[in-house]
């Protein structure tokens, strides 16, 4: 469910950031490959998001926002795709369960992206 509504909220701001260059962005997409990095930073943005949402509710951060604008401003992801999408999702998914007095990390959360 979780999942879920991450997806509903990472496309609707895909549709909001790029609504007045789709056009373009699928002429520039057909004639290079920047799309499979787009892809990619849209993927480590849902993950992003994932990380947030826990991390607010468990009081790490004040909102989402500034949490993603922390994790932006460390490069810690700069370069880096997304390799596996089914790791990505059990990772969202251990983020969605997680209780704040829990503590760990799975495998799947280092195993879903590669940085150049």
């Amino acid at each position: 469910m979780f999942i879920l509504l991450i997806s509903l909220f990472a496309c609707s701001e895909k549709t909001t950031d790029s609504s007045t260059s789709d056009a373009q962005d699928t002429a520039s997409d057909s004639s290079d490959s920047s799309s499979d990095s787009s892809d990619s930073n849209e993927g480590m943005g849902e993950y992003i998001d994932g990380y947030c949402t826990y991390a607010v509710r468990c009081s790490l951060y004040a909102s989402t926002d500034v949490c993603a604008e922390d994790i932006s401003s460390q490069g810690w992801y700069d370069g880096c795709s997304i390799v596996d999408t089914a790791a990505l999702d059990a990772c969202l998914s251990w983020f969605s369960g997680l209780e704040c007095s829990e503590s760990g990390w799975i495998a799947e959360c280092d195993e879903f992206y590669s940085c150049d």
